[in-house]
């Protein structure tokens, strides 16, 4: 997550006061839980994609599908929810 954030995959959203304190925040960890946050691009979309694709590359895990959820906020263009 930290390479994808680093080359700009993901913007996530930013916390904080003024420019000079802000937090850039694009994932949340919990004990089993994770959120990822992107905007409503689609290449960004595909790099969430891309990251659920390494994880499981690296560590062997199987993300079950049946138990993620996929969140809009907003309008979102092409999109039926």
């Amino acid at each position: 997550m930290e390479k994808a954030v680093e080359g700009i995959c993901f913007l996530g959203f930013r916390v904080g006061g003024s420019t000079d304190s802000t937090l850039m925040v694009s994932n949340l960890l919990f004990a089993d839980d994770t959120l990822i946050f992107c905007g409503v691009d689609p290449e960004q979309i595909w790099y969430s994609k891309c990251v659920i694709v390494w994880f499981h590359a690296v560590s062997s895990l199987k993300i079950y599908l049946g138990n993620s959820k996929l969140v809009l906020v907003g309008l979102v263009q092409n999109v039926v929810d």
